[in-house]
């Protein structure tokens, strides 16, 4: 008969594992003030009042705060505070939690 094939030669631990790779742009880190502790996103708070609806928005500008609504889900919410930060021009203080391609455009403002 013929001889058993030979083993394939052990692989010498040379490497390290590669990193992790980068978070998507809604994950917000959990470190830094206003970081979201549930939502994972900017801006997105869990409320228990209400069940069906229970992801809150909040933006909050130079010492005021916005309430964004109320959603079901928690990209409905990231989405609708994409839209409030867009529509009170603060994208340029801001990070967005998706790009500004998929957020509407702001209304135009009201005529004098």
């Amino acid at each position: 008969p013929p001889p058993p094939p030979a083993a394939p030669p052990l692989a010498s631990p040379a490497a390290p594992p590669p990193p992790p790779p980068p978070q998507p742009a809604a994950i917000i880190s959990r470190g830094n003030k206003g970081s979201a502790s549930r939502s994972g996103y900017r801006g997105v708070y869990f409320s228990n009042r209400n069940k069906t609806k229970p992801w809150k928005v909040q933006v909050n500008s130079r010492q005021v705060s916005f309430f964004g609504g109320s959603f079901a889900t928690t990209e409905e919410a990231a989405r609708a505070y994409d839209t409030e930060i867009v529509k009170r021009g603060l994208t340029a203080d801001r990070p967005l939690n998706f790009p500004l391609a998929t957020c509407p455009a702001p209304p135009p403002p009201p005529p004098p």
